[in-house]
Order: C-alpha cells, then sequence, then structure tokens
C-alpha cells in the first residue's frame, strides 16, 4: 500500500481545523472522535511515520498509540508545569501542536516520498480487528465507565485540576489531599479529554481500549520474534481472547497499571531485538519513558525480564550484545529522568509520601505478604488471584500445557529465566492486590502453551468462541457476564439509575452543591460500592470524602471525625447535631446508589431533615433540609 506523505500531512491539518472548529462550536461527536484521535494516535503517528521509511502496518499501530500517550503526556507538563500555562480550549491547541507540528514539519519535507506500508501478517491484523471491537462491546455496555476504583480516583483529579485552571498540586477546595500526584501520564490522558468537554471516565475508556490495541500489537510482535509464524499468530489468537490480562485490568478499573502494561510489551520486544542484535533504540527509548510516566510497578518486571535477557546472554557469552544493552539503558533512563523534570518542579514535594511508615505496609504490600497461607501463595503466582484462591478449567489447562510445554522453555533461555525469575520474584516479595498485578504477565506463557498443544487455527477459532461460556479474561466472557448482571461480586455494575441520577443532578442540582456518599474516593480506593465518588468527574459536583487514607498526608484529626460522624449517621440519620455538623461541613445532598452499603434509604426516608428529590429504582438523592 503506497500513500503520499503529502497525503498524510493534509489528512492531518484538515482533522486540526476540524477539531478547532468542534471544539469552539460545541459539536460533541465531532470533537469526541477527533480528540480520541489527536490525544491517542496522530501525534504517534506523525512521529512513527517522519523516521521509518517502510513503516509496518501492526507496528505503526502500536507506536501511534504509545508515541501519542507520550508525546502529548510530555507537552502538557511542559506547557502545564515548567511554564504554568492556563487550562483552556487553546492549551489543547498548543499541546497538539506541541506534540505534532515538529514531525508534520519533518513529512513536509519528505513530501515528495512516497509511503509503502508493508503488512506482517494478515491473519494478526485480522485478530486484532476483532479483538478491538470485541472490546468496543464491552466498553459500550458499561456506558464507557470503567468498573472498579482507580479510575475514579484519577479522574477526579484530572477534573479537579481543569476546574482550579492549572496544572498544580493544591487541588482545594475539590480535594482536602496533599499528595497521590504518581503516574503522571494517568492523570493528564483524561485531563486532556475534559478540556476537549469529554468526560475524564469516557476519556480513559478511550485510551484504556487504544492502549490495549497496542498491548495487543506488540504481544504479538513479541511471538514473532520466538517463535514461527503460524505458532506465533496461534498464541496471539489465544492470548487476545483468553489470557489478556491488561483488558482484566482495565475493566476492573486498575487503571494506571493498565495504561502502562502496554509500554512494558513494548520494553520486551525492544529488548529481545537489542538482545538479538538488533536496533530499536526507538522502541526502548519509548517503553523507558512510558513506564517512568505511567506505572513504575510496571518497572519491576521489566527489570526481571532485563535481568532474565542479561542472564542468557551471559551463558551465551554475548558481553557485547549485553554491554551495548546497558548503555542504551542507560540512554533511556536519562532521557526518562529529564523528561520528568517538569513532574518534579510541580509534585517533586509529594514523591516521598509513600514511603512512609503509614505507607510502606500498602506500597508494597509488606504486611500480608507473609500471611497468605502456603497453598494461596503457591496457587497465586500462577492462576486468577481473587477474593482469595479462583482459577477455572482454562487455567488448570494452561498449567498442565505449560508442563507439556517444557522444551519451550529449556531452547528459549530469555522465556525460560523470565518464567523462573518470575515465579521467585512473585512468590517470595508480593502478595494480595500487588501480587495479582505481577503474577498476571504469567499468563502469556499459558498463551505459548496453548499454541504448541493446539496447533490448528480453525479449530482453535472455534475455542476461542467457547470462551464466552469459561471463566477468563475474554472479552467475550466479560461481556456475557455483564450482560447477565453477573459480572462480579465484589464490582458491581452502575445500573441504569445511576446514569439518571447523573442527569437530575446535571440538570436540577446548583454547581455549589456538595454530595456525602456511601463510601469515599480520597485515599487508594477511589470507589464506592455505588460510585458516589464519580458525581464529581461526571457532573462538577463536589463530593465529600471520609475513605482510608494512604500514599498520602493526611489530616488524620479530620478524616477522624469524618468517619465518626459517618458512622452515626448510618445508624441513626435523625439526629439534629449530625444534621448542623453536615451544615457546617456544607453538605448539602446525600448520594445512596443501588450497592449501598452504610446509609440506609429507609432510615434517610423517614428523616425530618432529609428531603428525598429523586428516587429510581434502588438509587435516591436527598437534600439536607
Amino acid at each position: 500500500m503506497r500513500i503520499k506523505q503529502g497525503g498524510v500531512l493534509f489528512l492531518v491539518l484538515s482533522a486540526f481545523s476540524l477539531l478547532l472548529c468542534g471544539l469552539f462550536f460545541s459539536i460533541s461527536p465531532l470533537v469526541l472522535l477527533l480528540s480520541a484521535l489527536f490525544i491517542l494516535f496522530i501525534p504517534g503517528a506523525l512521529a512513527y511515520l517522519s523516521f521509518s521509511k517502510k513503516p509496518a502496518l501492526l507496528s505503526f499501530i502500536g507506536f501511534s498509540v504509545l508515541g501519542s500517550f507520550v508525546l502529548n503526556t510530555l507537552a502538557t507538563l511542559v506547557l502545564g508545569s515548567l511554564l504554568n500555562a492556563p487550562l483552556s480550549k487553546w492549551f489543547l491547541f498548543f499541546v497538539f501542536s506541541l506534540s505534532s507540528f515538529p514531525f508534520a514539519f519533518r513529512i513536509l519535507l519528505l513530501s515528495k516520498r512516497a509511503l509503502e506500508f508493508r503488512l506482517e501478517s494478515r491473519s494478526a491484523l485480522m485478530i486484532l480487528v476483532l479483538a478491538f471491537f470485541a472490546r468496543v462491546f464491552v466498553f459500550a455496555k458499561l456506558n464507557w465507565i470503567i468498573l472498579g476504583s482507580d479510575v475514579g480516583r484519577f479522574g477526579s483529579l484530572a477534573h479537579a485540576m481543569v476546574l482550579k485552571g492549572g496544572i498544580m498540586a493544591n487541588l482545594v477546595p475539590f480535594e482536602i489531599i496533599e499528595g497521590f500526584f504518581y503516574f503522571p501520564g494517568t492523570i493528564i490522558i483524561p485531563l486532556l479529554f475534559d478540556l476537549a468537554g469529554i468526560n475524564t471516565l469516557v476519556g480513559a475508556s478511550f485510551a484504556l481500549l487504544f492502549g490495549n490495541s497496542a498491548f495487543l500489537v506488540f504481544a504479538f510482535l513479541f511471538f514473532s520474534q520466538l517463535f514461527s509464524k503460524k505458532r506465533a499468530k496461534n498464541a496471539f489468537l489465544f492470548f487476545a481472547f483468553a489470557f489478556d490480562f491488561c483488558f482484566l485490568l482495565a475493566v476492573s478499573g486498575i487503571y494506571p497499571y493498565a495504561l502502562a502494561l502496554p509500554f512494558l510489551m513494548l520494553f520486551m520486544y525492544a529488548l529481545n531485538v537489542l538482545s538479538k542484535g538488533g536496533h530499536a533504540r526507538f522502541a526502548f527509548v519509548l517503553a523507558t519513558l512510558g513506564i517512568a510516566l505511567f506505572h513504575w510497578y510496571v518497572g519491576l518486571v521489566a527489570a526481571v525480564f532485563g535481568a532474565a535477557v542479561a542472564c542468557a546472554l551471559s551463558i551465551e557469552k554475548e558481553y557485547a550484545r549485553l554491554y551495548r544493552i546497558i548503555k542504551e539503558f542507560l540512554f533511556a533512563a536519562v532521557l526518562s529522568a529529564v523528561a520528568l523534570v517538569p513532574f518534579f518542579l510541580t509534585f517533586g514535594a509529594y514523591l516521598l509520601l509513600p514511603f512512609l511508615l503509614q505507607n510502606k505496609a500498602d506500597l508494597f504490600a509488606i504486611s500480608t505478604a507473609n500471611a497468605l497461607p502456603l497453598p494461596a501463595r503457591v496457587l497465586g503466582v500462577f492462576v486468577l488471584f481473587s477474593q482469595g484462591v479462583s482459577f477455572s478449567i482454562l487455567f488448570v489447562l494452561g498449567i498442565l500445557f505449560l508442563v507439556f510445554d517444557w522444551q519451550t522453555l529449556v531452547k528459549k533461555k530469555t522465556l525460560g529465566l523470565f518464567f523462573i525469575f518470575l515465579v521467585v520474584f512473585n512468590f517470595f516479595l508480593f502478595g494480595d492486590n500487588n501480587f495479582v498485578r505481577q503474577t498476571l504477565i504469567v499468563w502469556l506463557f499459558y498463551a505459548i502453551a496453548f499454541s504448541r498443544v493446539l496447533t490448528r487455527t480453525r479449530i482453535n477459532t472455534i475455542i476461542v468462541i467457547a470462551f464466552v461460556l469459561v471463566a477468563s479474561p475474554s472479552p467475550l466472557f466479560f461481556f456475557s457476564t455483564i450482560v447477565q448482571g453477573t459480572f462480579a461480586s465484589s464490582i458491581p455494575v452502575p445500573d441504569a439509575s445511576f446514569y439518571h441520577a447523573m442527569d437530575f443532578i446535571r440538570e436540577n442540582v446548583s454547581l455549589n452543591a456538595t454530595f456525602l456518599i456511601d463510601g469515599g474516593g480520597a485515599g487508594c480506593v477511589g470507589r464506592s460500592s455505588s460510585y458516589g465518588e464519580r458525581i464529581f468527574p461526571i457532573t462538577s459536583r463536589k463530593v465529600w470524602y471520609f475513605t482510608n487514607t494512604c500514599w498520602s498526608a493526611y489530616n488524620y484529626t479530620e478524616y477522624a471525625s469524618r468517619v465518626a460522624l459517618y458512622h452515626v449517621l448510618t445508624l441513626n440519620p435523625n439526629n439534629q447535631t449530625l444534621h448542623d455538623q453536615l451544615l457546617a461541613k456544607g453538605v448539602t445532598h446525600v448520594f445512596i446508589g443501588s450497592f449501598s452499603t452504610g446509609l440506609s434509604r429507609a432510615l434517610f426516608s423517614k428523616s425530618m431533615y432529609y428531603t428525598e428529590v429523586f428516587s429510581d429504582a434502588n438509587t435516591s438523592i436527598f437534600k439536607v433540609a
């Protein structure tokens, strides 16, 4: 496929002009589409095309997404943190100009040269397209509101900065904490969507959808480095529809980690290229930058893979290649540190907060790692670890097939060492939720093992379709459970009444209102059982937090008083003293959702101090009299 570079530039400039028109004339569908392209695809695409003579189509897709994540994040940090530019629609114009125009200018200089795209694998492209649309169905079924905790938290931080008008650490009156400004990219991506007039939670969903696609691209390229085209294709099929842990984390709300995982996959791909004597500086630098910007935990797994590569090269006495990799890593690390300077200038004072005594246990799960029963710790390395130890036939088969495929772990030294190091690393160092995140990379090996045992593509396709009935991180299974309302007992899915309540708040409640919700959002949790904390990023009305603390410097006296007040309120809201205290703290409304675990709808209905102003199914809003 041949495309004139001048034609590419014309299309980009036309899209940029349409985006500006959409922004200033409030044309929502146009803004949503073009904002997603400029935030998540176009800058990286221009960068890739400006330096690649014969771009490969799948690589182009992956690098375009991850390059856009990094370029837009860096441009925002430079403008917002370093230059203190106010946040507005014009800010978007300057961000996109800074992240795109230098590469567009380079393309203009090369406009006489035609681009020749090559396709690495037609089958892999088809699998990627099907996987993408399967995920679109899941996200759409959830109304683009990701489940779980972290999305609400980071969406709130981003929205608070937009309302405050700048990239800043002091978010009062929208937040009462200091800290939690880690993973800058995970705040900035939804912030850019918010500036375009698109809900931060919807923006995060789009980012996860595009990011997951890039993750799958580099997973396939990684498989292709290791195996024949047919086996790589089969492994990719199983990985995309049965073992995609990135998708699992994305849908269940572990947002920063899910956005960083594509960079981990890119890191593994690039490091493997370097270990074979190839050239991958651009990919290696991009991966290192992405890990630094989106989630440092992912760097732990990257380090384990790096150790496996180093040991494999040492065994083969390839010291020259090892030395070159070390030089490339030092270059990428220094570049990443320089790129983070604007972030450190604004949020540097908060970077040591996780290492405070009260925060250490959460950071590394030190308090719980050794408390896990031995069988749970053994199985937790290999299977889905959630609410105790639970696993399906799929994971049992994965382990059995891995036993059958021991030859791969022996022949592919890097892969075998990585598996061993990863198991040891997880078993001895991590527990609970953090244990899960590091362990899920083991599922990469399940897809590889399946591809060796099940070698017929047509039969494999039928098996993949059957995953709709098998408990797995398959988008097909997710979609079926969400439709049936049985997604997970620990992760409730917002029902229609939640969205009706959000519409009511936007249309009928003052912007100065403050909501007491069932649960919190100011600490690590970021999610109440009824999703009440999302009132803020969705409607811009403040939420009164009281929840647990972690990774921040809190006013513990204030939080203790809030928790005490909330506790009594759950038992007897018909209390004038409590009513007066709520008014004194600025609380004007009480939100009680479908999955409320503390506040009682019946007790509030009987109280003379609260008036029910909204009721739909199991969701109610009360006004403080």
